[in-house]
């Protein structure tokens, strides 16, 4: 009976659907978690190199245009040297008439954020444009943290992902799968024959602290056999006690099913037929008593069995 319940347990089918529906669920939310937080950190990478535009215009750009209107290299370089700090910042270039005149970086990467911004002097009266300044950010940076970030979320979540799985996959082992093989194992080896059934009734008790549906199931399985085997007992008495009447008339009494198949057989029916009525019962009338003999009394069966009362005579050598 062990043997059975390792099987049922050794099979863990339902704890194998279980993991599988964690890792696959565990799976979807960490990927939908992590495109949400990939998307926000993108962004946040992004608005960090658009402030640094913002911050090029608000406190450079007037310094480097008015110090190529009074012609200051010096003072040029040493602002774009500091805007080369700005984090992210790739390439800065100042073009005059589509040439480029002061540059500080240069481009390498792919993936880009630029801007450009002209540089302006009110002279007399009117607007002149001097120059344009482009300003140039790398995306390589956002882009490698974000790499980073991925492979981090990921080993973190396979990581945790484990352990509750492993967790769940004890619990639910313990609480359910183990349970489960010792409630098969019990029904497999109900009994008609015994009072009681020893796995259903220690393991499954109604005063049990905390029982739970696995425990009311045993409990119904332990109460439907004690019903079963009460009825058993009740047929077994009846049928010796019905025994004991017909054994003791001169006639054959046997019981037909509409299977055609005998139910029962009286003492007298072992002596006629020189059969033991246990070999009987269970058994088909033709195989019983013969083919040639069998479709002698065929009519008359199919004519009780379709519900009409029948009486005749007949002598067969058996």
């Amino acid at each position: 009976m062990s043997n059975i319940a390792g099987e049922t347990v050794s099979k863990g089918r339902i704890a194998r659907r279980l993991i599988l529906a964690l890792v696959l669920f565990s799976s979807l939310i960490t990927a939908v978690t992590t495109t949400i937080q990939l998307f926000v950190d993108y962004r946040r990478g992004v608005s960090n190199i658009e402030r640094g535009f913002a911050l090029v215009e608000s406190s450079y750009l007037d310094g480097l245009t008015n110090s190529m209107w009074s012609f200051d290299d010096a003072q040029i370089k040493i602002l774009l040297a500091g805007m080369s700090k700005l984090p992210d910042m790739e390439f800065i270039s100042i073009q005059v008439n589509g040439e480029t005149k002061w540059s500080v970086g240069q481009k390498v990467s792919e993936n880009v954020l630029s801007t450009k911004f002209p540089m302006q002097v009110n002279y007399r009266g009117e607007v002149w444009t001097i120059g344009v300044l482009t300003v140039v950010a790398s995306l390589s940076s956002i882009l490698e943290r974000l790499w980073q970030d991925i492979v981090v979320i990921l080993i973190s979540n396979a990581v945790k992902t484990f352990f509750v799985v492993g967790f769940v996959f004890i619990v639910f082992h313990r609480m359910v799968t183990r349970r489960l093989g010792q409630l098969v194992a019990a029904i497999k080896g109900l009994d008609l024959e015994a009072e009681t059934t020893t796995e259903l009734s220690t393991e499954f008790s109604s005063a049990r602290k905390n029982s739970d549906e696995i425990d009311d199931i045993g409990i119904a399985l332990r109460n439907m056999h004690t019903d079963l085997v009460a009825s058993h007992q009740s047929v077994l008495e009846r049928e010796n006690e019905l025994r004991l009447v017909t054994d003791n008339l001169p006639g054959s009494i046997i019981h037909v099913g509409m299977d055609q198949c005998y139910k029962f057989a009286s003492k007298t029916t072992e002596i006629w037929l020189n059969r033991p009525v246990q070999e009987m019962i269970g058994k088909p009338v033709r195989d019983v008593l013969g083919a040639e003999v069998y479709e002698k009394f065929r009519p008359h069966i199919e004519a009780a069995m379709a519900g009409e009362l029948q009486e005749f005579e007949m002598s067969v050598t058996y």
